[in-house]
């Protein structure tokens, strides 16, 4: 059982447990404040929103953590959870710096010298940190890629992860290849559902994940990479 899963059996239902972590996380960004604090808000209470079951919400997290790993040096050892509690008890806020990755960076600096107390929260406050931490990665990947990866696209990739049709390293280098084509990271959840692409040509959404799938295989042959595209797109 996730940790997802045991929260959710603190309510009566799925629906009272996600209700509850929602709640704690408007609590602890509207106590932060500003308009970024929100967004990070937001972006969380999305992800937990979404029609997937909890499994798929741990998957999420996981791949969020790992992406950072691999595209913005994030520490392995790194618990998203004590970014979130270090959100809450920092003196500084995002706007007091120039980007979300100079917050991110303050925070772990933060951690680091011992001025975040860690290891405090149980339940359903543990659980709204790791959220607002997952979300604040988020944030600061979509700042750098100059993109802004939607609760629907960690969504849509996070099952895919789960269903052991990508690999967060290749969900990576989707990511880039889409910031490189600008192509929009909707376009590429929704051409995966077989929903319809905006503002992108489909040959365009394609081209950016077949790219992602041969740079992160590269021992791949193109019939190999052709069949593992054929797969992650088979609905």
């Amino acid at each position: 059982m996730g940790l997802f899963d045991t929260i959710c059996s603190i309510g009566s239902s799925i629906v009272s447990g996600v209700k509850s972590v929602c709640s704690a996380i408007g609590s602890a960004c509207s106590s932060i404040g500003g308009a970024i604090a929100s967004g990070i808000g937001t972006l969380a209470q999305k992800i937990l929103e979404l029609p997937v079951k909890p499994t798929i919400v741990d998957a999420i997290i996981g791949l969020v953590k790992a992406v950072a790993e691999l595209l913005m040096d994030s520490p392995k050892d790194e618990k998203v959870e004590d970014l979130g509690a270090a959100m809450k008890q920092a003196e500084k806020k995002p706007e007091d710096f120039d980007s979300i990755n100079d917050y991110i960076d303050y925070l772990r600096e933060e951690i680091k010298k011992g001025n975040v107390k860690l290891g405090q929260s149980e339940g359903i406050e543990l659980f709204s940190e790791k959220m607002m931490g997952v979300a604040l990665l988020s944030e600061g990947l979509g700042e750098k890629y100059g993109m802004k990866p939607s609760a629907e696209f960690w969504g849509e990739m996070g099952k895919k992860v789960h269903d052991g049709k990508l690999e967060p390293k290749e969900v990576g280098s989707i990511i880039q290849k889409a910031s490189q084509a600008e192509v929009q990271l909707d376009n590429v959840s929704n051409y995966l559902k077989g929903e319809e692409v905006k503002d992108n040509k489909k040959s365009e959404v394609s081209s950016v994940i077949i790219g992602g799938l041969k740079e992160s295989n590269p021992s791949l042959s193109d019939l190999e990479i052709d069949k593992r595209f054929n797969e992650l797109i088979k609905q």
